[in-house]
């Protein structure tokens, strides 16, 4: 088990040495992490330190009692044998509220299986094993994880998602198909879509096999999906980035996007490679409105997350001019995400949307060889499709 601990050279007070820990019966890893116990430093509220901190105060008076060894106690294991949503029993319900690490025994019969427990997590943040958070997840998380996948999509290899349908506690009575159905699925950390483990993920971490073996036992997807599909996640330029950044499915999906962003990576799944495609200097304004002095009244940028999506659009060669350009490959801006900008003013959006722009102000574009070198023949032309649609109307 993660003890989640660190060492905080700036706070006073004297802190928990790795010899004291373990006369109290803690067993160190090389990723354990050890807090100050002193009240001047505040440890994150996602970490599991308030219960290691209460036990260690409470050991002071009560060992003295009783010399039993202190320990922490066991973390509990969920047993998962099911992941096909038509299949669902009252036995598959899991309650992981408030868990940071949540893991998972697999179990296809009563004798013990051979498969590594597998692992799961809400969010975490920092990169290695020293540096990393585990955020919790939130209270009141109890439902199902199951597969899921968009209707039309079965051809594409890396097509699919892990998810949890959080039911509700009055529900309980219901048969599970009827409580699966009546929930809803758990929203990610930011709160802007459904938390997910990916099937390209999944390809890529061992640590996942057992969940892999259970997708394939249940026919939700085949071997030869799996070998393919782990080929590919290998295959990546940067296969790390799969774990990190975000994930296009389809090219048809819309995406979130914090602005303004100086750089971000969007891992795009093709059915025939997967591909990081690199953002740089990512921006939108809101415009004065009409007969408004642009002088008196400069635009505004937004500061927040935008939901967007690609497209290709005629692009004049000089910003602010009618469109009388050259088709390139935009961001249009469908939706502002967060209600309010940072500084709790309300933003508006054409009623068309708008597009990611240059800290200029210029329309943020790419030609079509760099579009093609990242999107692939079957994407640009369902982009060329849409298009041409527009172009007709």
């Amino acid at each position: 088990m993660l003890i989640a601990l660190r060492a905080c050279s700036a706070c006073r007070g004297p802190s928990i040495s790795a010899r004291t820990l373990h006369f109290l019966g803690y067993k160190l890893h090389s990723s354990t992490r050890i807090f100050p116990t002193s009240p001047h430093c505040k440890p994150p509220k996602d970490l599991p330190y308030q219960l290691l901190r209460r036990q260690l105060s409470s050991s002071s008076t009560s060992d003295s009692a009783n010399p039993t060894r202190f320990r922490l106690k066991t973390r509990h294991v969920h047993p998962l044998s099911n992941l096909d949503p038509k299949l669902v029993q009252l036995s598959d319900l899991l309650d992981i509220s408030d868990r940071t690490l949540v893991s998972l025994q697999i179990k296809w019969t009563d004798k013990p299986t051979t498969v590594a427990r597998q692992r799961i997590a809400y969010k975490s943040s920092g990169r290695g094993n020293t540096d990393k958070i585990y955020h919790r997840f939130p209270p009141d998380t109890r439902g199902f994880l199951y597969f899921h996948r968009k209707p039309g999509r079965e051809s594409n290899i890396l097509a699919g998602e892990i998810r949890f349908r959080v039911v509700g506690s009055s529900d309980s009575n219901l048969p599970a198909q009827e409580l699966f159905a009546h929930g809803h699925d758990l929203q990610n950390y930011e709160g802007h879509a459904p938390w997910k483990i990916y099937l390209a993920q999944l390809f890529l971490a061992k640590t996942h096999e057992g969940i892999l073996d259970i997708l394939v036992r249940q026919g939700l997807i085949t071997p030869k999906q799996k070998a393919e599909g782990r080929r590919l996640a290998l295959g990546t330029r940067n296969p790390r980035a799969l774990n990190r950044g975000r994930i296009l499915e389809d090219i048809s999906d819309p995406f979130i996007i914090p602005l303004p962003s100086i750089q971000v990576h969007l891992t795009i799944l093709r059915s025939d490679a997967i591909e990081i495609f690199p953002f740089h200097g990512l921006f939108w304004q809101e415009e004065p409105p009409p007969g408004h002095n642009a002088q008196s009244e400069p635009p505004r940028e937004w500061k927040g997350h935008a939901l967007v999506r690609f497209e290709l659009a005629d692009i004049p060669k000089a910003p602010r001019k009618k469109f009388n350009g050259h088709k390139q490959l935009v961001l249009r801006i469908l939706k502002l995400v967060d209600q309010l900008g940072s500084d709790g003013t309300t933003f508006h959006l054409p009623d068309s949307g708008g597009f990611v722009r240059t800290r200029s102000g210029a329309i943020r574009s790419w030609d079509l060889d760099i579009a093609h070198r990242y999107l692939g023949p079957s994407y640009m032309k369902i982009l060329e499709e849409g298009y041409s649609l527009k172009k007709s109307v």
